[in-house]
Formats: structure tokens, sequence, C-alpha cells
């Protein structure tokens, strides 16, 4: 009698039922899902509790220093009937993303463009396009507000034809402006009397005609 070879004897594969075969095929691509899923997971939950426990220690300007657009300096002129306008205020105001800067002219009217930071000064401006406004005003010689000096369009963002475009290059970020148009004509003071006091329009003057005078006293 012959004995059967091992390669005709019953494996536990050929034993098992088959339903407990196709679980077996069915738990290998769930096992790698469950991989996947664990190698995505876990790398962004460390960074997160790394992320929260960084910002706890963090202070909240040095925060802001590293979210807030980048400066880039800018500076210009600015010329007003033919000549430099000395003692401006120059305010950009972005399109976009950015931050509203400042700048004050000189005597030349030339202006460096600074922006607020936490209340104090830095040179330079947001990249990106801003409109521009211009504003000088002259002395006042009572409480009265000073008069303006600069065409009243150039005063407002929103009537401002002034624009600029700053650029991460520092070398084409000057910019010159031309003002043009009239000031705001200053309003009349009242005209005076004889003894220098205003006149006061629209009251009646008293009646003169049947006035008695007194009786002198003994």
């Amino acid at each position: 009698m012959s004995v059967p070879s091992q390669s005709h004897l019953p494996t536990d594969e050929s034993i098992a039922s088959p339903t407990a075969t196709a679980l077996r095929r069915e738990s290998g691509p769930a096992k790698f899902r469950l991989r996947n899923v664990l190698m995505i997971v876990v790398p962004v939950a460390v960074l997160a509790a790394m992320v929260v426990a960084v910002s706890g220690f963090v202070d909240d300007a040095l925060l802001g220093d590293l979210t807030r657009p980048a400066l880039v300096p800018a500076k210009g002129q600015v010329t007003y009937q033919g000549q430099p306008l000395l003692n401006a205020q120059i305010g950009t105001q972005p399109t976009g993303r950015g931050m509203s800067a400042l700048g004050w002219t000189d005597d030349e009217g030339k202006f460096t463009l600074k922006t607020d930071i936490r209340g104090k000064y830095v040179d330079g401006a947001t990249v990106g396009e801003h409109r521009v406004t211009v504003m000088a005003y002259g002395t006042s010689g009572g409480p009265s507000a000073p008069p303006l000096l600069t065409p009243e369009q150039y005063a407002s963002a929103g009537t401002s034809p002034l624009r600029i475009t700053v650029k991460r290059n520092p070398d084409e970020n000057e910019f010159k402006f031309v003002l043009e148009g009239d000031a705001p004509s200053r309003p009349t003071r009242p005209a005076k009397n004889k003894q220098g006091a205003p006149k006061k329009h629209g009251t009646p003057s008293l009646p003169t005609e049947g006035k008695q005078d007194a009786p002198d006293l003994p």
C-alpha cells in the first residue's frame, strides 16, 4: 500500500471553511487602510500639540511680527503749482491686504513712507496697490480750523486720483505726485466798524426821532 506524499496531504487552508478564508482576504486591505490613516493623523496631531505648546511661550507681539506683511522702503516727492509742497501729510490706504502708511514732506517736498507698528513708525510700506491722499494746512489765527492749502479732492482716499504700487524691489518704489486744481477758498471775515469790532448785520437801529433830552438836575 502506497503512502501519500506530503504534496498531496491536506493543508490548513484546504480544510478551512470558505467563510474564514474570505475574512482573512478582506482583513488585509482593512489593515492597510488603517495604517495609512494613522500615518496621516498621528503626525498632524503631534504638530498641532507642538504649536499649542509653543504658542503658550511666544509673545503676541512676536506672533504679530511673524504674520504681518513685509515692509519695503518707499519714498517720493510732491509738487503743487510748480513748487515743492512742504509740510504736507501723505497717507496711503491699501486696496487689498496690507497696512496703511504715512509720510511728511520736507522743504523740498520729499517724503518717506512709514508704517505704524504698535505705536511706533517703521520705515517702509506693504507690497501692493495703495490709494494716496495729500493734505497741507495753513496756520489758524483763532479757534477755527486751519485752512486747507491743497485741492480738496486729494484729502480723501475715495476721491483722490493718486495711486501707487509698492513693489518688492525698493529701487522701484520712488513716486512723484503733481497736484492739480485750486485749494478751497477761505471764508470771508465779517467787516469791521471804525472801532474795530465786527459789524452786526440785521439788527435794526433805534429811532432817534422825537427823542427828548433829560432835564438838568439842580
